[in-house]
């Protein structure tokens, strides 16, 4: 099994979290080249059973290019969302078709909402964690919240080769 775990700092959170705050969240038929890329998630049939779901614009330059250094010097933003898992809420094990992916856990007061990989528990827990895989190599999933609300952000990333 090959992904890669780390720990944003602080500083990094933080300037994340301040980008977020200025990038546009989709709306209505904004969605719709989404809904093409990702028909499954925002379609309701993906297995992904989060109790909030955003679409970020991913025109925001200063994030993008952030992104592109800190996790992905080969590939460009495809896709940002952020998914909030409240209690019951869980994801199916899915693979994620033709996309790397990244999973940035942007809160730790939660029970539950372990993030397993092939079935093993890469502990996924800490504020600012995050992993990196190949969506659709690897089965992955989120096991039910017990307590609290679990907040990601996903990152979905296409080769330069691949551009939509």
């Amino acid at each position: 099994m090959n992904y890669i775990k780390d720990t944003l700092s602080e500083k990094e959170l933080n300037f994340l979290l301040e980008q977020l705050d200025t990038t546009k969240v989709l709306t209505g038929e904004e969605l719709n080249p989404f809904k093409k890329a990702h028909p499954y998630v925002l379609n309701n049939q993906s297995g992904l059973y989060p109790s909030t779901f955003t679409v970020y614009d991913t025109t925001n330059e200063t994030l993008n290019n952030w992104i592109f250094n800190k996790f992905s010097k080969n590939e460009l933003v495809e896709s940002i969302y952020s998914m909030e898992y409240g209690k019951e809420a869980f994801s199916k094990k899915h693979k994620d078709y033709l996309r790397k992916v990244c999973i940035i856990l942007l809160n730790d007061d939660f029970d539950g909402g372990r993030f397993l990989i092939e079935d093993n528990d890469i502990n996924l827990n800490n504020l600012g964690g995050y992993v990196i895989l190949d969506g659709q190599k690897y089965e992955h999933e989120v096991t039910k919240i017990t307590r609290g609300l679990r907040k990601v952000l996903v990152i979905f990333f296409k080769s330069k080769e691949n551009l939509l």
